[in-house]
């Protein structure tokens, strides 16, 4: 099977043949790299040239799932052509939160030309991808298939992304101790493995319960995937707090996250004409979409209750949170709150819903519980979803958050 041929059946079935593993796949950086040379002259790539670089296995998973091509040409003609200096100026200094991040490392990538260029094909990369297979699948259930990830390297943003393929920014990659990267390439594959054992169909998701099922699902995929990579590391806080001060104090505010959670989720239980926006104010209360929240909740569950009952329920957030609150009650102490019963009924109604053979899957209706009614016609489009930024859980034009 040729080379491009084997990404090409990946990209349409998520699959990869375990005796015909890819390797890491550069041709996003590679074109790319041909925009930025036109671009760099003032003119204007042909949509033939924007083309290929979307087409690429990389760039494909991203704008398939997640952002617009126009959100990469807009800034790609903002930091590479000379004559749009003065609005990148601007752009800067007005450009907050992950936006502004997205923007500086663009610039950092522009700056940094010659260093990035080089990285194209190395082959060190590739070697680290078997220990980072084997450091995801120590907190997966043996039902995940075992084969490496297929993983593609890109120009997108100081982050990356456990879809099909995984897709890792070249710049953030080469700026990576060996042993860094080992551990970040785990924590990708993690939501890579853990995407195949979904208790649920992410395409049956409907619109009013997008933002709820975001919460849920992102506190175990990154409670989760953060055992991978730092779960060593956060066996001695004090240091972990020197790395990393910023996820350090959102984890030491957990408790008040959870608490304003239950809060919400109680409210959308006794008012479902305000479900989505209650829904929406959910998501917005948890940061860092899910990171330290959702590694608090796993580390808690895990001393009390053990990691392999969490990890047997991998793929299944519903359950993931119960087990919290199972640790909890164990527990008993005031920096880990349970969840009201109110919310015990939002998810387990939510389960039912949507895990086809949970015990919970019956008639869930709000005569019955005092919950929300399911619809009789769940929609039937890919899932749209990811981490930061704007992840969209929705299924149907216009559905959840918009594509960036």
């Amino acid at each position: 099977m040729s080379f491009l041929l084997s990404w090409s059946l990946i990209l349409v079935t998520g699959m990869v043949n375990p005796e015909e593993e890819p390797r890491i796949d550069f041709s996003g950086v590679q074109e790319f790299a041909r925009i930025v040379e036109i671009l760099k002259r003032d003119e204007e790539p042909s949509q033939e040239a924007w083309t290929s670089m979307f087409r690429t296995p990389g760039y494909a998973a991203l704008t398939r799932s997640e952002f617009r091509e126009s959100f990469f040409m807009d800034r790609f003609r903002l930091v590479f052509m000379p004559s749009r200096a003065a609005d990148l100026q601007e752009a800067l200094e007005s450009a907050q939160g992950w936006v502004g991040a997205y923007l500086r490392h663009f610039v950092q990538v522009r700056e940094r030309w010659d260093e990035v260029m080089a990285y194209v094909g190395d082959p060190r990369p590739e070697r680290m991808l078997p220990e980072a297979r084997r450091r995801a699948l120590e907190y997966l259930p043996p039902t995940v298939p075992s084969h490496i990830p297929p993983v593609a390297f890109v120009v997108f943003g100081p982050d990356a992304r456990g879809y099909v393929p995984v897709v890792m920014d070249i710049l953030k990659v080469l700026d990576q101790e060996d042993d860094d990267l080992v551990l970040w390439l785990a924590h990708e594959f993690h939501h890579y493995y853990r995407n195949t054992v979904l208790a649920y169909d992410r395409r049956s998701i409907e619109p009013d319960d997008e933002h709820v099922l975001w919460v849920m699902d992102q506190l175990q995929a990154e409670g989760m995937a953060n055992q991978v990579n730092l779960g060593e590391p956060f066996k001695d806080p004090h240091e972990f707090a020197r790395v990393r001060p910023d996820f350090f104090r959102e984890y030491q505010a957990s408790a008040d996250v959870i608490r304003r959670m239950d809060e919400l989720l109680a409210l959308m239980d006794a008012d479902e004409a305000s479900w989505v926006e209650l829904g929406l104010s959910l998501r917005r209360s948890i940061p860092s979409s899910g990171h330290p929240t959702g590694f608090f909740m796993a580390n808690l569950a895990a001393r009390e209750l053990g990691m392999d009952r969490l990890v047997r329920k991998v793929g299944n957030p519903f359950a993931f949170l119960r087990l919290y609150h199972e640790a909890v009650l164990l527990r008993q102490a005031p920096e880990a709150p349970p969840f009201s019963e109110a919310t015990l009924r939002v998810i387990r109604g939510l389960e039912g819903k949507y895990v086809p053979l949970s015990p919970r899957s019956s008639h869930w209706n709000r005569e019955a519980t005092g919950s929300r009614k399911p619809s009789s016609t769940p929609c039937s489009a890919p899932w749209r979803g990811s981490q930061t930024p704007g992840p969209s859980l929705g299924c149907g034009a216009g559905a959840g958050f918009p594509t960036i």
